[in-house]
């Protein structure tokens, strides 16, 4: 099995040795070398190397590289399995769309506004009052204290940014998550202390709410402790993996390894079926218009 490790930042081999392991041959490619193309046929292509070729793409986007993402993504999920797909990549272009899509989904989310002028801005700062937290298209969040601070980052922007704004909050702890595969590990996090926990059927069954709804191949996710429940506050779709496997004892990178062999194989048996099931409605098309081709002709 050939597979690309997609990353744009510096590759962290553990991941490459571990499939290695399983008998796979992997190539580390930096992201931001990759040339995408189109015109006749449509492709990328990295260091001599076309991924058209590879039996799976595994891509760890940065919040900054979304964009590129969703093309590369676009591009690549024709031809093989890809960890993401472009329909759900599309939502983390902007947090407010992710969160508008889980909250319409049933998915609890903390409240955040969305606008993208000094005026409605204005409006925002009124219901939320200060201090706030802004986050920008390129994921950056800034804690803003002062109506002239505010006033100062909102018309430095470009028009028609889409800025993000919500209520800062200090919870007790936060419980954070990793999704790989079917499997879930958990911990509590308050300030330095970490404390294993027992996930509750509520947070199991919004996780897989989330696997349903966002068909990824792995990521990690915040929750906010609010009243008797929980709030989802991040979802992110390149995990440290080395944080939650010193937290939870748990060989991360092998149960990691293992899940994209079998997501893998899992995709390319659904490729190859849906391949078979278009070409079987064709030949049927075709055979329909000779059979009424034939018919007209005999009744001539």
């Amino acid at each position: 099995m050939k597979l690309a490790l997609i990353r744009f930042s510096k590759p962290k081999t553990w991941l490459k040795e571990e499939l290695e392991k399983l008998g796979c041959e992997v190539f580390e490619i930096n992201g931001n070398e990759l040339t995408l193309y189109t015109g006749k046929g449509i492709g990328a292509f990295a260091n001599g190397n076309d991924l058209a070729d590879f039996d799976g793409i595994v891509i760890f986007p940065e919040k900054s590289k979304i964009e590129f993402c969703y093309k590369l993504v676009k591009i690549c999920e024709n031809f093989t399995p890809v960890s993401i797909s472009s329909e759900k990549l599309f939502f983390f272009k902007n947090r407010a769309i992710l969160q508008r899509y889980l909250s319409i989904n049933g998915v609890k989310i903390r409240k955040l506004y969305v606008f993208s002028e000094v005026t409605a801005a204005s409006i925002v700062l009124k219901k939320l009052k200060l201090p706030v937290i802004l986050q920008f298209p390129d994921g950056k969040r800034i804690p803003v204290k002062s109506e002239d601070t505010f006033r100062e980052l909102i018309s430095a922007l470009p028009k028609d940014t889409v800025i993000t704004a919500e209520k800062p909050v200090k919870p007790r702890f936060i419980l954070k998550t990793l999704v790989i595969g079917d499997e879930i590990l958990a911990f509590e996090k308050a300030g330095d202390k970490i404390k294993i926990v027992t996930l509750s059927e509520e947070i199991i069954k919004t996780v897989e709410k989330l696997k349903k709804l966002l068909d990824l191949w792995f990521f990690s996710v915040d929750f906010l402790p609010y009243k008797k429940s929980f709030l989802v506050n991040d979802i992110c779709l390149n995990p440290d993996f080395d944080f939650f496997e010193n937290a939870t004892g748990r060989n991360v990178k092998k149960l990691l390894a293992e899940s994209v062999v079998e997501l893998v194989k899992k995709k390319k048996i659904e490729m190859v079926s849906d391949t078979v099931k278009k070409s079987l409605r064709a030949i049927v098309r075709w055979l329909n218009e000779i059979g009424s081709s034939g018919a007209g002709e005999k009744n001539v």
